[in-house]
């Protein structure tokens, strides 16, 4: 990903410092007003 992806992840990591120790975390596509990524990591797609 570009340093776009990069530049985003620098911010997250600060605003939640212990995401720079999870091997898991990814930035895996451009922010919408149409996708909620904390509903879909629990699961809801429907709202």
């Amino acid at each position: 990903m570009g340093k776009e992806f990069e530049l985003i992840k620098e911010q997250l990591i600060q605003i939640f410092p212990k995401l720079a120790k999870d091997t898991d975390f990814s930035i895996t596509s451009k922010a919408t007003p149409n996708y909620n990524c904390i509903a879909w990591a629990y699961k809801k797609t429907d709202r």
